[in-house]
């Protein structure tokens, strides 16, 4: 006896409540099926849109910083009361480690004269040494300078191990040091990317 047999056998009021009952839950299949659908694009609308958020907050946050550290290397190295007592006075060396130690991810800030030979710099790192090749020293000499994230071939192999291990990654920030009219050197910081984790 096939399907259609058995149900023809049943009473006009089976009949009726079977078809309808096929419809009802027809009808939820296809409704869950298309709710399923439309909660699935909704979720996925409202993650792109709450990580385009956290992205453009992010990018905010480090055109901030490098501003910031920017400004940092154009305030010191406007401090012509301090350069003009020599590039390598005490009292540069003093600025340079004050402000190293005010924010700890600078990893090296130093005075290079107007030829390009380091004169003063934190930890000692690179004196006497010439960084005239250096981009960040030959656009700092133009205006402040603010580099891509790079490694930095004369300083790592002064520097110790990372705590993870990884190579050094750092972005140059430099600023002209002018006594007067006269650019008497540049002002250059190598701040380290793991600040951007912070």
């Amino acid at each position: 006896m096939t399907f259609f047999a058995r149900f023809a056998d049943r009473g006009l009021r089976t009949q009726i409540a079977l078809v309808f009952g096929a419809l009802v839950v027809g009808l939820a299949v296809l409704l869950s099926l298309g709710f399923g659908e439309l909660l699935k694009h909704r979720i996925q609308r409202d993650a792109g849109a709450s990580l385009q958020v956290v992205a453009e907050n992010a990018g905010k946050l480090l055109a901030i910083g490098l501003m910031q550290r920017s400004l940092e290397a154009e305030v010191m190295a406007g401090a012509e009361m301090v350069w003009s007592k020599g590039l390598d006075s005490p009292e540069a060396q003093h600025m340079l480690a004050r402000s190293q130690t005010m924010q700890p991810t600078n990893v090296w800030i130093g005075g290079a004269d107007a030829q390009g030979v380091v004169r003063n710099a934190t930890g000692g790192l690179l004196m006497k040494q010439s960084v005239a090749a250096r981009q960040w020293f030959q656009s700092g000499l133009q205006g402040v300078h603010v580099g891509d994230v790079h490694s930095a071939e004369l300083l790592e192999k002064m520097l110790p191990p990372t705590g993870s291990g990884e190579a050094y990654r750092f972005v140059d920030f430099a600023a002209p040091i002018r006594i007067g009219p006269t650019t008497v050197g540049v002002l250059g910081i190598h701040g380290s990317w793991e600040w951007t984790r912070d």
